[in-house]
């Protein structure tokens, strides 16, 4: 099944909201082989849309699939690293899965750089997408397969409004600067941001 060429035009038109990170991680301490390994950013999913990830030869990157945490091998220069987010999880009614991920320390420095292409903020995410006939989509997640052991953060609002959905992630993600620069504002349990 296909989508009309304009179908997302109203998300991401004429300004979609992108934003380019370069992210550097401290080598992971000496520890020993029964250690548990050292987080360097926890488990989640990405709020928006789609995000490309140019990763170093370092590894350390995990994503959650067919029940397990597995290593998402850096696999050379030029070669990107695509997860979808969660708007692409609303849009197609969960046809589409957010990518769960996290990055371990590893023995080494890690950069990446994670580009994240996200409709503009003050879109609203309709859900599922009007024109996306969901039963007939072909189904190709293979038998037995269980939604529910699909990784999923406990307690994530998954809000429709694209700015309040990125401001979740934001401000879950820098706790400490979020508190600093917002002290009129909370987190809620699910994610959704209030006025104190």
């Amino acid at each position: 099944m296909r989508l009309e060429r304009d179908a997302l035009d109203d998300l991401f038109e004429p300004d979609p909201h992108w934003q380019l990170k370069l992210a550097s991680y401290t080598p992971a301490p000496q520890r020993d082989s029964n250690a548990e390994a050292q987080i360097g950013v926890g488990a989640h999913t990405d709020s928006g849309w789609l995000t490309l990830l140019l990763q170093d030869e370092s590894g350390g990157l995990q994503a959650f699939t067919r029940g397990e945490w597995t290593e998402v091998p850096p696999l050379g220069e030029g070669v990107f690293v695509c997860n979808l987010g969660e708007v692409a999880e609303l849009l197609s009614g969960g046809y589409l899965l957010a990518t769960p991920h996290r990055v371990l320390l590893p023995p080494t420095t890690r950069l990446s750089v994670p580009y994240f292409y996200n409709p503009r903020l003050e879109a609203s995410v309709p859900a599922p997408l009007p024109s996306l006939d969901l039963e007939k989509l072909p189904w190709e997640r293979e038998a037995g397969y269980d939604e529910k052991a699909h990784w999923r953060r406990p307690s994530n609002a998954m809000i429709t409004e694209y700015g309040a959905n990125a401001l979740k992630s934001l401000a879950r993600s820098h706790p400490a600067v979020f508190a600093a620069h917002h002290p009129d504002l909370r987190v809620l349990d699910d994610g959704r941001v209030v006025r104190q």
